[in-house]
């Protein structure tokens, strides 16, 4: 082989390698391009994290859990720039830590862990937080990595929400006493008056017919005022009582109920169909009986004045995939429209005036017994063909 053979062979090698340098060098750098790019989306997703983001060393020999890192959130959360935070120990926000040995253990066990906590920032002000800390190996290192929001608003508002209720238990306290104050009060001045009609009707001989109507009207509308009294005296009663709940055999408390009523509208004729087997309930027996009463009442009276067939159901069913048992009152009378069906349930709500008196504090008197008694209530109606008012209790199994 000649030499001037050797040094093409040779310069035909160098330009082949050279050329896969330049590949090599041309693909490092695109994969460096893309690592730089990586890196810079990750440090822009860590900069700009809504949530204060610490990273520290709990293996710190300098300085105790020492911050090596931390983004934008964590110096607004702080009150203070990245230079016044990394290097520093954690300690000097707060004391998030007081067993540093155990907490770490306690990582390791459970991956992650939620506290809440008050830091102090750098210009004295105190700020609520929720901490998320968990374990992150970096280059075979353990760090803690911390991700704090800012609950400052949110506790504010929850205390704002409290206090608030807690006025408002005080004014409702306020209010049944002040009801239960009047309403004895005016009680009774009512008895002397019913007392009074009573003697005025053995009386009768010596009254006009005309006097006989007045007395007439006086008692119905004295025994109006009794009954709206009975049922503020109620409503009182059951927000300040606290019944223990027992078994309550239904049948014999709606046998009781529809007792009350009977004399009431014994002229309207109406068919009571009761389901013979009842479900138990647990309860307190004399205010299901005040639930029942007030239902079928107010059945009653919006059956219908020129109803042919007046009929009001009672049933009940055991609904054990919830532990409950649902009763329904069902009448085939008037109906509401569903407009009006939200506010059943209000104080002295009303409808179809003409079909019966009062004040509307029955179904007022319902709910609240209902609610004390942890149930549920609400009512399917259409108008012109009867309404059915459900409640549901827990079940008595056993």
């Amino acid at each position: 082989m000649s030499g001037n053979q050797t040094e093409v062979e040779l310069k035909e090698i160098i330009k082949k390698l050279t050329k896969k340098l330049e590949r090599a060098e041309s693909d490092r750098q695109q994969i460096n391009d893309v690592l730089y790019h990586d890196v810079e989306k990750y440090r822009t997703l860590f900069e700009y994290a809504p949530d204060a983001i610490l990273l520290i060393d709990p293996h710190s020999k300098a300085i105790p859990w020492q911050i090596v890192a931390c983004n934008r959130a964590a110096c607004q959360m702080n009150g203070c720039t990245q230079e016044d935070l990394i290097g520093q120990s954690v300690d000097t926000l707060h004391n998030r830590v007081n067993d540093k040995e155990a907490y770490l253990e306690n990582l390791r066990d459970k991956g992650v862990l939620h506290t809440e906590m008050i830091t102090r920032r750098k210009d004295g002000s105190y700020v609520v937080i929720q901490c998320s800390t968990n374990l992150v190996e970096l280059d075979g290192h353990e760090y803690v990595l911390g991700v704090d929001r800012d609950i400052t608003a949110q506790k504010e508002i929850e205390a704002a929400l409290n206090q608030r209720a807690l006025e408002l238990e005080e004014r409702n306290r306020e209010l049944d006493a002040f009801s239960h104050t009047i309403a004895h009060d005016l009680k009774s001045p009512l008895g002397t008056v019913l007392g009074a009609i009573s003697i005025l009707k053995d009386e009768a001989g010596s009254l006009s017919e005309d006097g006989m109507l007045v007395v007439d009207l006086i008692e119905a509308s004295t025994e109006k005022m009794s009954k709206m009294i009975e049922d503020l005296l109620m409503l009182a009663s059951i927000r300040n009582t606290d019944q223990v709940s027992q078994s309550v055999d239904v049948r014999p408390v709606v046998q009781n109920a529809l007792e009350r009523i009977a004399d009431k509208y014994h002229s309207r004729h109406i068919r009571f169909e009761v389901q013979p087997d009842l479900p138990k309930a647990t309860g307190y027996a004399p205010w299901l009986e005040e639930v029942f009463a007030n239902l079928i009442d107010n059945a009653a009276k919006y059956i219908g004045q020129n109803n042919p067939e007046p009929t009001i159901k009672i049933r009940g069913e055991l609904l054990l995939e919830f532990g409950m048992v649902q009763y329904e009152v069902e009448d085939n009378g008037v109906g509401i429209a569903e407009e009006d069906q939200e506010q059943l349930f209000e104080m002295f709500t009303r409808f179809h005036k003409r079909e019966a008196t009062g004040f509307g504090l029955g179904l007022s008197i319902v709910q609240r017994i209902i609610d004390k008694l942890e149930g549920e209530i609400g009512a399917a109606s259409t108008p012109g063909k009867g309404t059915t008012i459900w409640f549901r209790l827990p079940a008595s199994i056993g």
